[in-house]
């Protein structure tokens, strides 16, 4: 007679199946917690690289195409690391790992951004929006500028702001653009600054605001925004949405002057050559004016051939004078 169990049923082949079971159930267990041990210490291992690599990565000198910050991103990056695949698309597309490969940054980049990286979805939106590795879509650069927008990116924000302004991509709707541009200002981005203070200047989807205006081309000119700096200076001088400071206009227009900006060398040599704001110094204003009609400045070029007439007169009359007192 076979011995039964409290349940009346036989101990052996059911209690086997249960051991198998319980075996097999340990057995996932222990995988899964092997996995996210090997995840930890991936990501550990990838943090450690991604320090000691990105200035590397982001740098103009690119390393050789499969050193160990290239393995370890490309692992991490398999295994699911968000902020891995965002730096080996970045590696993609400025040919760190080699030749430039934009379909393969856009891949990285996707990947990225459907974990929620709104660095990697910001980039993702600029791919398409220059058709770089995909074809050029502004309502696809849209949603990807809105999604790292939403998450608080500067940049995003900006350009966000900008598909208002334009309407590329979305309906036009500057009160819209204004609200993008803000956000974007108020953390520091200064090309959202310079563009907000011009909605303010001229009433663009906000209350025309003059005095706005200047705090926002301010703020903007301070972060070395040249052509901030070159409105700064103008509002100085003719004393808009600001008190009139004829110096105040020669220090921003020489700070604008000096990144290359020609209306801001011709304003700086004019001021030089009349002694607004600044000792009048004609040779130094003849040098602004010069730097400004090299890059094709019209009136600086008028205005240095009218010099020149002008000095030759003087020089003709001086002549006839010296031949008339020798005749004497």
């Amino acid at each position: 007679m076979t011995e039964k169990g409290a349940a009346g049923q036989s101990p052996g082949k059911p209690l086997h199946i249960r051991e198998a079971a319980v075996l097999s159930t340990i057995i996932v267990l222990q995988i899964l917690k092997l996995l996210r041990l090997f995840k930890l210490i991936t990501q550990v291992e990838y943090q450690r690289y991604q320090n000691n690599h990105l200035k590397k990565l982001m740098g103009d000198t690119a390393p050789p195409q499969e050193d160990d910050a290239f393995q370890w991103y490309r692992n991490a990056a398999k295994f699911g690391i968000p902020s891995a695949q965002f730096l080996l698309a970045v590696g993609y597309s400025k040919g760190r790992w080699g030749e430039q490969n934009q379909a393969t940054a856009v891949k990285w980049y996707r990947k990225a951004a459907r974990q929620g990286l709104a660095e990697a979805q910001y980039n993702l939106g600029l791919k398409y929006e220059l058709g770089q590795g995909v074809g050029q879509d502004f309502v696809a650069a849209v949603k990807w500028h809105r999604k790292a927008a939403i998450q608080g990116l500067a940049e995003a924000q900006h350009n966000l702001g900008f598909h208002y302004s334009t309407g590329q991509g979305i309906a036009q709707d500057p009160v819209e653009a204004v609200k993008w541009y803000r956000k974007a200002a108020e953390r520091g981005w200064a090309i959202s600054q310079f563009n907000l203070a011009v909605c303010c200047a001229t009433g663009q989807g906000v209350a025309e605001d003059q005095e706005a205006a200047v705090k926002w081309y301010r703020k903007a000119a301070e972060q070395g925004q040249a052509t901030a700096q070159f409105n700064l200076g103008v509002r100085y001088q003719i004393g808009r949405g600001v008190a009139e400071d004829q110096e105040a206009a020669v220090k921003w227009y020489r700070k604008a002057a000096e990144q290359g900006y020609a209306a801001a060398q011709f304003w700086l040599g004019v001021c030089y050559s009349k002694g607004k704001g600044v000792t009048k110094d004609i040779v130094t204003g003849i040098k602004w004016l010069r730097k400004a009609a090299a890059q094709g400045h019209e009136r600086a070029e008028q205005l240095l051939k009218s010099s020149s007439s002008k000095s030759a007169e003087k020089d003709n009359s001086a002549m006839v004078a010296k031949t008339d007192c020798a005749k004497q």
